[in-house]
């Protein structure tokens, strides 16, 4: 039987490496700046239901990439909405998991709080240039049942535009009934 003399230094000089790899591409996870007019640097954005960085806040300077849910309302009790993403735009966009909801109260646009505790899942889907993409979004999973009203689904996605990464924001509305 052959014995492979320092292969046990390389796998130790290796487990010493990994680390320290990992270590070095920290600061390439920046969050993004919660200024929209500002370019979003490298990273995933900073989610929170402060009214400074809440997704309501975004305008979708890019309006050749949307969303369109599959209907226009839903029954009370609905555990999915299933939305499509449209880019007509020149680029290929990247967007995630996380979403935000809203319900009209009165005139006034509220984030409907999730019932769930954690992080949403860090899953990126393209959606390129000139193509359409079916998204489904757990609804009650995360936020329970809906009571009637006028909901509007917030999500955020991504462009590489001149080689900078840019933040955007698309939203569609639907009614609970």
């Amino acid at each position: 039987m052959r014995f492979c003399f320092g292969c046990e230094r390389k796998i130790f000089v290796s487990a010493l490496l990994l680390p320290a790899a990992f270590l070095l591409l920290l600061p390439l996870c920046a969050c993004a700046s919660a200024d929209p007019s500002q370019p979003s640097g490298p990273g995933t954005p900073e989610y929170s239901t402060q009214k400074e960085t809440a997704l309501i806040n975004y305008s979708n300077e890019l309006p050749e990439v949307s969303i369109t849910a599959e209907e226009d309302s839903y029954s009370v009790g609905v555990e999915e909405i299933k939305v499509t993403w449209i880019n007509d735009s020149p680029y290929d966009a990247i967007y995630g998991e996380y979403y935000e909801l809203y319900k009209n109260d009165d005139g006034a646009w509220t984030q409907v709080g999730s019932i769930l505790e954690g992080p949403y899942m860090d899953i990126a889907y393209g959606v390129n240039s000139k193509t359409e993409q079916d998204k489904t979004y757990g609804i009650f999973e995360w936020f329970g049942l809906l009571d009637e009203g006028e909901y509007k689904i917030y999500a955020d996605y991504y462009v590489s535009i001149d080689g900078d990464r840019r933040r955007f924001v698309v939203s569609d509305g639907f009614k609970i009934i």
